[in-house]
């Protein structure tokens, strides 16, 4: 077994459902509002998940292979009571994690799309590796995470994207770096700085 199909288990019922490691591809809405007693099993080995294809659904932890590719709204709704990992060669599209609860996200891929993670709650906290360089705008609408990341290498920093958030480090933001409009708006953070020149500390924008 290599995949999924659409629409496989769409609102089914399950005490445990496991993935074997066959399977590289999920195709759209295939456990769709499913119900189970304990999460799904590991993800680690799908390079291909479809819109709506884990809709509602109850994970532990979350790691994607390398080369995965995430869909619009693949985990709406769900809830990652763990950490979600998101590694440096996934691509992921817009609102892929529209309302979701998770306790962490780990996010190491290049960009971030707009609306990644749109109305989600983030309860513990977000880091940021230095190898995201493009930060979407509305990334934070819902959680009181903080945030662990330096910024030192972004080139965009999207609307909005940092709304209310804390951060737990100091951010350097690069010459030449676009941020967007209220992108910063009621956040608290240490030390600011900007092509290397200190802005504020405490809270800005």
């Amino acid at each position: 077994v290599t995949s999924v199909g659409d629409n496989a288990f769409a609102n089914c019922q399950f005490t445990g459902f496991v993935l074997p490691v066959s399977v590289t591809t999920v195709g759209a809405n295939a456990f769709n509002n499913c119900s189970s007693n304990k999460s799904f099993g590991n993800l680690a080995y799908l390079t291909k998940i479809g819109q709506l294809a884990f809709n509602n659904c109850t994970f532990e932890d979350i790691t994607f292979s390398n080369d995965a590719v995430i869909a619009a709204q693949a985990f709406t709704g769900c809830t990652i009571n763990g950490v979600l990992t998101v590694s440096e060669g996934v691509t992921i599209s817009e609102k892929a994690f529209t309302s979701t609860k998770i306790g962490t996200v780990d996010y190491r891929a290049p960009v971030w799309p707009d609306n990644a993670f749109r109305n989600a709650e983030i309860s513990t906290k977000v880091i940021l590796a230095d190898s995201v360089t493009d930060i979407g705008a509305g990334s934070f609408a819902v959680g009181n995470a903080t945030i662990e990341a330096t910024l030192k290498n972004v080139t965009n920093i999207g609307n909005g994207v940092f709304k209310g958030a804390t951060f737990t480090s100091d951010i350097s933001i690069p010459s030449g770096a676009t941020v967007g409009s209220y992108a910063f708006e009621g956040a608290t953070l240490k030390n600011v700085f900007y092509d290397a020149d200190m802005v504020s500390a405490g809270t800005f924008l």
